[in-house]
């Protein structure tokens, strides 16, 4: 059986799109290295952020997750986009 499946790489971009409870304006896309931030509505109308883009290792990652902690926004979900995911 051939995986076609793209590998994972700590060191390599890839996009994500992180949903955290509570809302973000856009105004914090540079504090979060240019991510689209989109508020949306979840399917029980709690207000939800999400924040979408490309990011350029796990080492990023981890320091955005940290940031949103340190915001206190409960970070719902993290979920790597295939590459022919578009985050606009």
């Amino acid at each position: 059986m051939i995986n076609n499946a793209p590998r994972l790489s700590l060191g390599q971009p890839a996009q994500y799109q992180i949903e955290v409870h509570g809302i973000l304006d856009s105004s914090w896309s540079d504090y979060f290295n240019g991510l689209i931030i989109t508020q949306v509505q979840s399917t029980n109308q709690e207000p939800m952020t999400l924040l979408t883009g490309q990011v350029v290792d796990q080492l990023m990652l981890i320091g955005m997750l940290h940031r949103l902690c340190n915001l206190g926004l409960p970070i719902y979900s993290v979920k790597r986009l295939t590459n022919n995911t578009s985050s606009s």
